[in-house]
């Protein structure tokens, strides 16, 4: 895995635990503002620790492989990553 920040690392555990990405949880567990969340999970997409898969707008939901774990659609839409998986 790259060389993490502690603040990084903090956020990517985070999102390991809850296999999901909530900016607004992330932000009221670490204190950190939602905006500086987002560049976080930006930095762990440059660093190759998360891959973002697409981007969606949440009007194909009926043929979409993710459906039935999605939570996007209540909102507008969503990005989806994959975290990668750790070298042991």
């Amino acid at each position: 895995m790259a060389k993490l920040l502690p603040v990084e690392k903090r956020v990517y555990e985070l999102i390991k635990e809850r296999r999901g990405i909530d900016v607004n949880y992330i932000s009221s567990v670490t204190g950190i503002p939602p905006a500086a969340v987002e560049k976080i999970i930006f930095s762990l997409v440059k660093k190759g620790v998360l891959v973002e898969l697409s981007f969606c707008t949440g009007e194909k939901c009926d043929m979409c492989p993710l459906r039935s774990v999605c939570f996007a659609k209540p909102w507008g839409g969503a990005r989806i990553y994959l975290v990668r998986g750790e070298k042991k």
